[in-house]
């Protein structure tokens, strides 16, 4: 057997390799599992930003890493999609309200037909859970409303 000397590109080669470890190691403990999903997101398809547009007026709408289903219970990374009219975005954990002015689609529909009055809007879509609260998953959308 033929012993082999500590080179310095050997002990280069160990110090690196011994860093490369402790570095991902400190990556791995200082990382939180949720860094690494997908971020979810939703999207208003209609009405587009600044249109014009007749009664009833069409929407719908998209979801990207969240599922969208039926109320009922409340589940994490699931909700329905809330068009509010009025009075912007809810803050998110509260009650979404179920008044004039709050179409809930809590059926788990992606598109609705509502009948709007003449005029400009600011609209929010936004996704509540199972139990009607509001999530941070949000979009405004402007338009204008005609006869």
């Amino acid at each position: 057997m033929v012993a082999v000397k500590d080179s310095k590109e050997a002990k280069s080669i160990k110090n690196f390799g011994l860093l490369y470890i402790i570095t991902v190691a400190a990556l791995v403990v200082a990382c939180d599992v949720r860094d690494f999903l997908p971020i979810p997101s939703i999207g208003v398809i209609e009405p587009q930003e600044e249109t014009v547009n007749g009664n009833p007026t069409y929407f719908e709408f998209d979801a990207k890493n969240w599922d969208i289903e039926a109320a009922g219970m409340r589940r994490d990374g699931a909700g329905y999609f809330v068009i509010i009219l009025q009075d912007g975005c809810q803050k998110p954990g509260r009650l979404v309200p179920f008044e004039q002015g709050y179409v809930h689609l809590a059926n788990g529909a992606y598109q609705a037909q509502v009948h709007l009055e003449p005029g400009s809007y600011e609209i929010c879509v936004q996704v509540a859970d199972g139990n009607h609260r509001a999530l941070e998953l949000y979009e405004t959308v402007k338009i204008v409303v005609v006869k």
